[in-house]
C-alpha cells in the first residue's frame, strides 16, 4: 500500500483506525489499535504491534532468560596457579526498552537494551594475591605411603581461591580415602591409637591448613580435635578429618578480599601459605 506523501505517523496510524472501524473489525482489536503498540513494530525479529504494555512486559521478561549473561569472577586454574580472566555480564533493562516499545512508530525495529553488569574480581585483583594473610608449616615425615598422602592432599588444596562469604570444606576437595582413588595405606589414629588404614598423614595438611587459617584470622566453622596427641603440632592445634566417624574442616572467608591456598612442600615442610591483597590496595 502506498501513503500520500508527507502523511505523519499519528496520521497514518489516524488513517488506519478509522480504516478499521469502518470495516466494523471487533472492539478488541481497535483497542489495541488505541492503546498498545502501533502497527507492524518489531521487536528485534519478533512482532508485537497491537500487544499490550502488559503483555510486552511478560514477553520481555521471557527474553530476559535468552539474552542475559551473568558475570564472570576472574579465577584460578589449579593445576597451573595461572590467573584465568573474567567477563563482564548483560542483564536485559526491561522498562527502557518497554518504553521504546510502546513509542516505536508504526513499522519500527526495536532492539533490546542491554546494559552490562560488571564482575567483581579481576584478573588483576587475582594477580595482587601478594599478602601473607596467614602461613604454617610442619616437618614432613613418616613411611612412602604417609607421605604420597600428604602431598597428594596438598595438590587437591593448592591453588584453591575462596571469594568474600565463601565457605571452605576440606573434605569436599578430598577423593574419597580408597586405594581405588589413589590413596596409600599408613598410620591413622583411632580411639588414640595408631591402625593402618587408608589416607594415613592427611590429618597432618588439615591441621597445617586449620593453623594458617587461624593466622589469618578467618573463621573457623569446624573443627575437630584427635583423640590423641599428634607429634606434628602443639596439643590443641591439630585439625582431625575423617569420613567414619565424619569429621571436617570449614573455614569461612570473613573478610572483604579473595584468600588463595598455596600448599606444597618446603625443605622437608609441609607448607601451607594464604594469600591475599596488599594492605592499603583500593579493595
Amino acid at each position: 500500500m502506498r501513503f500520500p506523501r508527507g502523511l505523519a505517523a499519528g496520521g497514518l496510524l489516524l488513517l488506519v483506525v478509522v480504516t478499521v472501524a469502518a470495516a466494523g473489525v471487533d472492539s478488541d482489536r481497535l483497542e489495541r489499535l488505541v492503546h498498545g503498540v502501533r502497527p507492524g513494530v518489531r521487536l528485534d525479529d519478533h512482532p508485537v504491534g497491537g500487544m499490550y504494555a502488559h503483555e510486552v512486559r511478560a514477553l520481555l521478561e521471557g527474553w530476559a532468560g535468552r539474552v542475559e549473561r551473568p558475570p564472570v569472577d576472574a579465577g584460578i586454574d589449579q593445576a597451573t596457579g595461572a590467573v584465568i580472566p573474567g567477563h563482564d555480564g548483560v542483564k536485559l533493562d526491561v522498562e527502557t526498552t518497554l518504553a521504546e516499545i510502546m513509542r516505536a512508530g508504526i513499522f519500527q525495529r526495536v532492539y533490546p537494551t542491554l546494559v552490562p553488569v560488571p564482575h567483581r574480581w579481576t584478573a588483576d585483583d587475582l594477580t595482587g594475591l601478594r599478602h601473607v594473610a596467614g602461613r604454617y608449616s610442619t616437618t614432613l615425615y613418616g613411611s612412602a605411603g604417609r607421605q604420597h598422602n600428604i602431598r597428594k592432599a596438598l595438590g587437591h588444596i593448592n591453588n584453591l581461591l575462596v571469594l568474600p562469604g565463601e565457605e571452605f570444606s576440606f573434605n569436599s576437595h578430598m577423593p574419597e580415602y580408597t586405594l581405588e582413588t589413589g590413596w596409600k595405606e599408613a598410620q591413622i589414629m583411632d580411639e588414640g591409637i595408631l591402625l593402618p588404614g587408608i589416607g594415613g598423614g592427611v590429618c597432618q595438611v588439615s591441621s597445617t591448613l586449620y593453623n594458617a587459617v587461624l593466622a589469618a584470622g578467618l573463621r573457623v566453622v569446624e573443627r575437630h580435635p584427635h583423640s590423641g596427641r599428634v607429634p606434628y603440632v602443639l596439643p590443641g592445634c591439630d585439625a582431625a578429618v575423617a569420613i567414619h566417624p565424619y569429621k571436617d574442616l570449614r573455614f569461612e572467608n570473613n573478610t572483604d578480599r579473595p584468600v588463595l591456598i598455596k600448599a606444597g612442600i618446603e625443605d622437608w615442610r609441609v607448607v601451607v601459605s594464604l594469600f591475599t591483597l596488599p594492605p592499603g590496595s583500593d579493595r
